[in-house]
């Protein structure tokens, strides 16, 4: 049976580029544990006869499916859990004198400075306004055209899932949750911005480094 597969991505604010410019770089093991997990379950259920035995097919297909949700809800918590947000000491100042990764040597002056920005003006502007925001609808782009195929779901259908992140003042996609309706799709679609692991470079509104919280549709209609 020929299989079509739609994938659509539409970040909350509008944003629209005809090219994509910056370089995102993914963790393929990642890709692959999830991979294999999935991998194992198919493997289980292909020593039983869905024709033969209808009822055994049906049981074992329920304990493997079980097992593979389990697994893959761990690698997600796994991940979420080792997320470390970033606190005062690690605000790292970016204003043309000083480069990124340079947080041992900013004085606490310039920590403080980054600190109040983050906490009293970020909440308050628009993503337009940071300095380099180009960089979210790339991201949006990069996703739809390298979901990957194994992570497609089995059966014909709608999947779509909510992502909600925080993208850290490294860049970092941070604390992802997912809402949706299919469990296993949701796991797969934030595992797989996880090992996308981060912006080119940070956000940037006055030269400073900021984060803030995101959200992301996926889209997976398979016919």
């Amino acid at each position: 049976m020929f299989r079509f597969c739609y994938l659509s991505l539409v970040f909350f604010f509008s944003l629209n580029f005809s090219a994509q410019i910056t370089n995102f770089s993914v963790d393929k093991s990642l890709i692959k544990k999830a991979e294999e997990i999935r991998e194992e379950c198919n493997d289980s259920i292909s020593h039983y006869s869905y024709k033969k035995n209808e009822e055994l097919w049906k049981k074992k297909y329920s304990e493997f499916y079980l097992k593979k949700m389990v697994k893959l809800k761990t690698l997600y918590e796994q991940l979420y859990n080792a997320d470390q947000i970033s606190t005062l000491t690690s605000f790292t100042v970016i204003n043309g004198k000083e480069k990124p990764d340079t947080a041992n040597t900013i004085s606490e002056k310039s920590i403080k400075q980054a600190s109040d920005l983050a906490k009293e003006e970020h909440p308050s502007i628009s993503i337009a306004e940071t300095e380099n925001f180009e960089q979210l609808a790339d991201l949006n782009i990069f996703i739809r055209q390298n979901f990957p195929q194994q992570f497609y779901m089995d059966g014909d259908g709608r999947y779509t899932c909510q992502l909600k992140f925080l993208i850290d003042v490294d860049g970092k996609f941070k604390k992802i949750k997912y809402n949706g309706e299919k469990a296993e799709f949701n796991l797969l679609s934030a595992i797989y911005l996880y090992s996308i692991q981060k912006l080119e470079k940070p956000l940037l509104y006055k030269g400073n480094a900021v984060k803030g919280n995101f959200q992301q549709p996926i889209t997976l209609i398979i016919q």
